[in-house]
């Protein structure tokens, strides 16, 4: 059995599994659609599609009235990831199966898919971001202005008498131990805050 392959970017409205036949078939004929999982997708029965489609796509599919034609199309709504595998779609009629055919469904991340990994830490912190799955993950680098480069830098930071947010990591150190005694009076500076937060003692 051939199988079709279509491809779709998450975030779209809707996505088409193809199926025309040019194969004579007689009226009242029953149209599944499953995914490689065993889960019915669309019954074009409405009250065997009550009972038997699985939650995952319920609101979430349409067939036209095409059937006379040949055509047992789907239309699946709104893709995402979790809908991407193989698609069988199997015409039955009076307990034979008429014609059948199988789509394979690639549903990718969209072009403005946005992942981000954050790592809060007790003694240091750091994060790393990807701006599609299929590409190269970023890891932020940390301080290479005072001579480091590291992927994470001191969990504290630092602010000014107005507790205006100043700066944070290495940076915050940095300019808190230069600071004259009496500068630093006047700043506050917070580390192992962490623990305070969730109360570790």
């Amino acid at each position: 059995m051939s199988v079709y392959r279509v491809e779709v970017d998450s975030g779209r409205e809707k996505v088409l599994l193809p199926f025309k036949t040019t194969v004579r078939l007689p009226e009242g004929v029953r149209v599944t659609w499953r995914h490689n999982t065993c889960r019915v997708v669309h019954i074009n029965d409405r009250d065997l599609n009550q009972l038997q489609q699985h939650s995952q796509y319920e609101d979430r599919t349409e067939m036209k009235e095409k059937l006379k034609s040949g055509d047992f199309s789907l239309i699946l709504k709104n893709p995402s990831r979790g809908d991407t595998g193989t698609y069988s779609c199997t015409v039955y009629g009076g307990g034979d199966i008429l014609t059948n055919k199988q789509v394979l469904l690639d549903v990718k991340a969209g072009a403005d898919s946005f992942i981000i990994a954050i790592d809060f830490g007790s003694g240091y912190s750091g994060y790393a971001f990807n701006v599609k799955p299929r590409g190269e993950t970023q890891i932020k680098r940390w301080s290479k202005e005072l001579g480091l480069d590291t992927p994470k830098t001191p969990t504290c930071i630092l602010f000014d008498e107005y507790k205006r947010f100043l700066k944070f990591g290495y940076e915050a150190k940095t300019a808190f131990i230069n600071m004259r005694e009496e500068e630093a009076e006047e700043y506050y500076f917070y580390e192992n805050f962490k623990r305070r937060i969730i109360d570790i003692s």
